[in-house]
């Protein structure tokens, strides 16, 4: 073989090999993403969000003895619910629809976040359109003024209404999820997943944090964001943004953010800042760590033969 055309070809191959190699491993690397926040460049009492949609409310049903039964035993001996012992609670409405858009209503009660009130001031103050990060925005509700699906303002009514933003990453990745939120009375997030009306045991419930049955409809199949002050699944102070994270892993492609209010009387509402999701730093895996090797490699030869070429030349 001809020494000359060794000396230029090798090389030259190898820096082929080495950016078809290096092109593998990085072309199109994770990118991170937004989730709008609710609200966001709505205008309270006019427009309704068209980020965050309502995809499932309460359905009809009557309960047998005014006791709704669920994974925990009758709610009306949990004091969080405040049932009266005896009374009929019957929830025959009818369902409200889904698949719309999530009220912006006009007025939410001054004790709210960002709302101006004082504790516990439950005045309905008009929403100012509310600043953080330098981006404004608003309550919603899946009733256009913020009252509750069932029963009277003050009513002990106990209910949760669903949520969803759609969005998409570009690559197969783990994602790390950051959500800052605010609900009366309880908020919960899931990554994907499918919405379930159906019973579920005391297990499935402990890892939703809420059952599910016909008042309650929650997602199943999804992965769970922690509330990260304590741990739990949710947050249930509405004068504060709680902080929700999670890690997990995403097909390219389109997926589902899922939020859960849990609602036991009073207004109805919630308020979800921007989340942004980021590309999680996780050890390559091992078929990856090979083609680094192998490029590290050949690029480790190419150098050693044009060395030794240099000397013998010399």
């Amino acid at each position: 073989m001809n020494g000359s055309l060794f000396r230029t070809s090798f090389p030259r191959a190898a820096a082929a090999v080495l950016a078809v190699l290096t092109g593998v491993l990085f072309q199109g690397q994770a990118s991170a993403g937004i989730i709008w926040g609710s609200g966001q460049g709505g205008t309270p009492g006019v427009t309704q969000d068209t980020n965050w949609t309502v995809v499932a409310t309460p359905q009809d049903f009557t309960t047998a003895n005014g006791n709704l039964s669920s994974a925990y035993g009758d709610l009306y001996t949990n004091p969080w619910y405040g049932y009266a012992n005896g009374s009929t609670q019957i929830y025959n409405q009818p369902n409200p629809s889904s698949g719309f858009g999530a009220y912006i209503p006009a007025l939410m009660p001054a004790a709210y976040y960002g709302m101006g009130g004082q504790p516990l001031d439950f005045t309905p103050t008009p929403q100012p359109g509310i600043t953080v990060d330098g981006t404004t925005y608003n309550w919603i509700s899946v009733t256009s003024d913020g009252s509750p699906v069932f029963g009277s303002p003050w009513n002990q009514s106990d209910y949760t209404w669903i949520v969803a933003q759609t969005f998409t990453v570009t690559q197969d990745f783990n994602y790390d999820f950051t959500f800052k939120a605010s609900g009366d009375n309880a908020v919960q997030f899931f990554i994907d997943g499918t919405v379930s009306y159906a019973q579920q045991d005391a297990a499935a419930a402990a890892v939703n944090g809420y059952w599910s049955d016909a008042a309650h409809p929650t997602i199943i199949g999804g992965q769970v964001l922690h509330n990260t002050a304590d741990g739990s699944t949710y947050y249930n102070d509405f004068e504060y943004l709680g902080n929700f994270k999670g890690t997990g892993f995403l097909a390219a492609g389109q997926h589902t953010a899922y939020m859960v209010l849990h609602d036991v009387g009073g207004a109805t509402a919630a308020f979800i800042d921007q989340a942004t999701f980021t590309p999680s730093v996780a050890v390559p895996e091992p078929g990856t760590m090979l083609l680094a090797s192998l490029a590290s490699g050949i690029g480790g030869i190419a150098a050693l033969r044009r060395r030794k070429l240099r000397a013998v030349t010399a």
